[in-house]
């Protein structure tokens, strides 16, 4: 698959919450892996309001299948107000 429709599959997952594309661990080098981060991210449609540094511990890598920290954006369609009320589905790991 393509690195266009990878990413338009990985927007197209957020919006709609469902499970994303499966991906071999090896298909991108890390560089690789942020541009198509980039690419989704334009095709999300919503814009970054920030950026997240996930998997700073070790069990959190282990959990993610990742070996160092790595960051990803934020997007105002995903912001809620402290003190909102958020159901966690089958397509996440946890709510922070």
């Amino acid at each position: 698959m393509p690195n266009e429709e990878i990413a338009e599959a990985l927007a197209a997952a957020r919006r709609d919450r469902s499970r994303s594309v499966d991906l071999a661990p090896d298909r991108f080098d890390e560089a690789g892996a942020y541009r198509v981060q980039d690419e989704a991210a334009a095709a999300y449609g919503s814009p970054v309001i920030g950026y997240k540094i996930g998997a700073t511990s070790p069990e959190a890598q282990k959990i993610i299948g990742c070996d160092a920290p790595f960051f990803g954006p934020m997007f105002e369609a995903d912001r809620f107000e402290t003190g909102a009320h958020l159901a966690a589905d089958a397509t996440m790991l946890g709510l922070e």
